[in-house]
């Protein structure tokens, strides 16, 4: 799937887009500015669309805790008055306050366990192409909630192959220890199958791009805000 922001396609970023002020994705129903229903797999869902910045504004989709990737829209979210800056905080009543991002600092669970901080540390891990760790870490959360156990098989299955296989799509920077372990846990899938994994993926994520973030523009622009001028 592509999408389409002003014009400009975006390969393989369904729920999420770089543009100003509006986001465009294939197939799907029309969304309002923050909220709507889209379609994955053929069912209808509640999505969240996220403005994450100014101009130009990063956006991502999100089904409770669980972030889509491939959910579409067909009609965009509209803004009552687009950004004319990228350090112009863009007015939603999702974005925190200062005093809420520098928490974010204190940790990055508890980072994660934000939405909005999710977000815009995934927005950052897209800037530097490294995004596949977190969305590893985020399927073996979304693993841990299913219930059937064929289900659980099969979606075992799809994570490692996507994930953790030599040449995999998205492959993660495991050893070879870590690799083999998980590739043994699927013979008895259980829902702590991926936890080795899991928590070797999070101690990278927490010793190298966290930091990054911490000092990154997207970040300190959130922790910042009040000493920028309000949109005019």
């Amino acid at each position: 799937m592509e999408a389409l922001v002003e014009g400009v396609w975006y390969p393989g970023s369904a729920a999420f887009a770089v543009g100003r002020g509006a986001l465009l994705l294939r197939e799907g129903t029309s969304a309002p500015c923050s909220s709507g229903k889209g379609s994955q797999g053929g069912a209808e869902v509640e999505a969240e669309v996220i403005p994450l910045l100014g101009s130009p504004a990063w956006f991502s989709c999100f089904q409770g805790q669980r972030q889509l990737t491939e959910v579409t829209w067909l009609q965009p979210p509209h803004f009552p008055k687009p950004p004319s800056a990228l350090t112009e905080p863009l007015a939603s009543p999702l974005r925190p306050t200062s005093e809420e991002a520098l928490k974010w600092g204190e940790s990055l669970e508890k980072l994660l366990v934000h939405k909005y901080g999710l977000a815009v540390f995934q927005a950052f891990l897209r800037t530097e192409f490294s995004e596949e760790n977190l969305e590893f870490w985020l399927a073996c959360e979304d693993f841990k909630k299913v219930k059937s156990q064929s289900k659980m098989a099969a979606k075992a299955k799809k994570i490692f192959a996507e994930y953790i296989a030599i040449q995999a799509c998205k492959e993660v920077n495991l050893d070879s220890y870590t690799r083999e372990h998980t590739k043994d846990n699927l013979q008895s899938v259980t829902r702590g199958c991926f936890d080795l994994a899991q928590k070797r993926i999070f101690g990278l994520m927490e010793k190298d791009s966290y930091p990054r973030f911490l000092r990154s523009d997207l970040y300190l622009d959130l922790i910042n805000q009040k000493k920028m001028s309000p949109p005019l």
